[in-house]
Order: C-alpha cells, then structure tokens, then sequence
C-alpha cells in the first residue's frame, strides 16, 4: 500500500511539474507575407532599371524594369495621367514619343490572394536636344 501511495504521488508529481515547466507556444502565422500575421510584409517594389528619381533623360524613350518581393507577384503601372494598366506579371515597360517635360511612373505591386503594396512613383524629366 505504501508503493502504491508512493508511486501515485510521484506520478501526480511529475505532471504537475511538466504541466509547469511546458508555457504555451504562442500561435503566430508562419507565414509573414500572410496579413493575419502580426510581422506582416506588405507587397514591395524594387526598381532594376530606368532613371533615378528626379533625373533628366534626353531621348524621348525609356524603359523601367521592376521586381517584387515574392516571385509569384501581380504588378500593375501608368504613366503620367493615362489609365492605369491591369494587374498582370508583367515587370517591365518601354515608353516612346516621350514629350518635353516632367513625367511620373507609378507601378504597385499585388499578391497573388490578393493584397495590394503601395503604389511607387518615379519622377523624372525628358530634355530632347
């Protein structure tokens, strides 16, 4: 009787001390590109080419290469007033018969479920000689 009593405190023992010593995880989203996840990365856009903010190009051409922080992105862009484009996984586009003067590139980035980033502007100005 006393083993048992022995025995059967121990074990009421060693769970309550394991119930102790096991804190509950915290139940975050592993995934950060996912918006219920409080480390949330918003859509982004890296510019690979075209000119630097405010620079003056003297053709009346130019071309902007962008990417986004995932591979697996939706872009959309405009230039100056003119409509926006569609989201579509295009990442690039060449602009011709540019006039004289300031001009702005916007592009924005969409994640595939959905979840727009910010829209990025790109000034710059056309001298033609």
């Amino acid at each position: 009787m006393i083993r048992f009593c022995l025995f059967l405190f121990s074990t009421v023992l060693l769970f309550v001390i394991a119930c102790e010593t096991l804190p509950e995880e915290p139940k975050v989203p592993y995934n950060p590109y996912d918006p219920a996840n409080p480390n949330y990365i918003r859509p982004r856009i890296f510019l690979l080419s075209g000119p630097a903010e405010a620079d003056t190009i003297t053709t009346d051409t130019v071309t902007f290469l962008w990417k986004g922080n995932l591979d697996s992105m939706l872009f959309r862009h405009r230039f100056d007033n003119g409509f926006w484009s569609a989201f579509d996984t295009t990442t690039s586009v060449h602009l011709t018969n540019l006039s004289e003067g300031k001009h702005i590139f916007f592009v924005q980035g969409q994640y595939i479920k959905g979840e727009n980033g910010p829209v990025y502007t790109f000034h710059f100005y056309t001298d033609l000689p």
